[in-house]
């Protein structure tokens, strides 16, 4: 396989998935795993007499090509150029929160490196902060190692939203 040696060059990875639905923007259920090797294939193997192959390597059956058609056309509609870009906003949203955050005391458990931000009230359990942010209509989620409130950025969230966030965490600090 042509990108094997790039792919899997790390030993003892022998697997990656891939969901450009998440931050290829493209439509669920876009997705697909890559093996290292093709005895991978062979574990999840199945009979399939009535087919034209006798045997396949599935995990979810058969689907729809709309997605792939979709996946395609959404990737080449943005193409290298446009994915840095998308990957620069949400980059530069993440430092903009992750410095508010610092400045209005909040605890940031680690430096992002992606596009997630992981933070703590000072005084307050994080499950218990979450339903407050809640009642005020944020919806994070909490992360269970480390214990801590966790924010996604993705496209559809821009810095006015996070300015609002910062208002609310800002009277709740």
């Amino acid at each position: 396989m042509i990108f094997q040696n790039l792919i899997f060059e790390l030993e003892g990875v022998c697997s990656i998935t891939v969901d450009p639905h998440k931050m290829g923007l493209a439509p669920i259920p876009a997705g697909g795993i890559l093996f290292r090797d093709k005895k991978y294939l062979e574990v999840m193997k199945i009979n399939t007499p009535y087919l034209t192959v006798k045997t396949q390597s599935t995990i979810v059956g058969t689907r729809l090509g709309a997605s792939v058609a979709a996946t395609y056309a959404i990737m080449n509609y943005f193409g290298k150029e446009g994915y840095c870009k998308l990957n620069k906003e949400l980059m530069d949203n993440t430092f903009y929160l992750v410095e508010n955050l610092k400045n209005l005391g909040y605890n940031v458990v680690v430096k992002p490196e992606l596009n997630l931000v992981s933070f703590n009230h000072p005084t307050i359990k994080p499950e218990e902060f979450a339903n407050i942010l809640k009642d005020k209509g944020w919806f994070v989620s909490v992360s269970r190692c480390p214990m801590a409130i966790r924010v996604v950025l993705m496209n559809h969230i821009k810095k006015e939203h996070l300015v609002e966030f910062l208002k609310d965490l800002k009277d709740l600090i």
